[in-house]
């Protein structure tokens, strides 16, 4: 791995030394701190530690049921597992610091699915399974277990975190604050959203609808 600008090698697995790193950091933290844990499962190459994998069951479901690779499945199934695991250290630690009443902790994702109810057109289009994202957010002030259809982006996360610690916005920042759906689920900051992938694909959606427009060879379709 790459750190402070050298490359060192490092033992276990990916995403426990990225923990054990984190964990390290929050624990030497005098001041108020920001950690920015990057995970980069579950996704291919499909390898995850014994414990997370063996004795680890699947039930066939979906319409491509009849394809899916078992072994693929039961190892996506342990990366999930071990992020749960090395979340709930990092929440144990931030717990042992005294600090986790006055931390907002983020969990979301870059992209979705890599293969999803669309068969294998995988994560490169703007159908539901692939720009559709987990975004859960706690932290004091923030009521648990509300639910919001608000349409957001991942851009919005800064002026959110700006806005709960009364830090001043730049002007320039394409999000919007989500606060006002923090304190009431059922608000919304915007109509619709706006989606891109490559120099081929466009979407927009609304709360009730989407449109998807490919420019393929040439021509449009929609």
């Amino acid at each position: 791995l790459e750190k402070n600008g050298r490359i060192i090698k490092t033992n276990g697995y990916i995403n426990d030394v990225i923990t054990d790193e984190a964990i390290s950091f929050i624990k030497e933290s005098k001041q108020p701190f920001l950690s920015f844990i990057s995970y980069n499962t579950p996704h291919s190459p499909m390898q995850v530690p014994d414990k997370y994998y063996l004795n680890k069951k699947v039930s066939l479901v979906g319409r491509y049921s009849n394809k899916e690779n078992i072994n693929k499945t039961k190892s996506a199934l342990g990366m999930i597992e071990n992020i749960d695991e090395n979340i709930g250290n990092i929440v144990s630690v931030l717990k042992e610091k005294d600090v986790y009443d006055n931390t907002i902790i983020i969990f979301t994702s870059d992209n979705g699915l890599a293969v999803g109810q669309h068969g294998l057109l995988g994560k490169q289009n703007l159908y539901e399974h692939s720009v559709r994202v987990p975004l859960i957010i706690s932290g004091p002030g923030i009521k648990n277990g509300e639910r919001t259809e608000s349409l957001v982006y991942l851009n919005d996360v800064f002026p959110t975190v700006a806005d709960i610690v009364g830090i001043e916005k730049p002007e320039t920042i394409d999000g919007l604050s989500l606060l006002p759906i923090l304190k009431d689920s059922k608000a919304t900051v915007r109509e619709s959203v706006y989606f891109s992938y490559k120099n081929f694909q466009r979407g927009v959606r609304t709360k009730n609808w989407k449109l998807i427009k490919y420019l393929v060879e040439g021509k449009k379709t929609t």
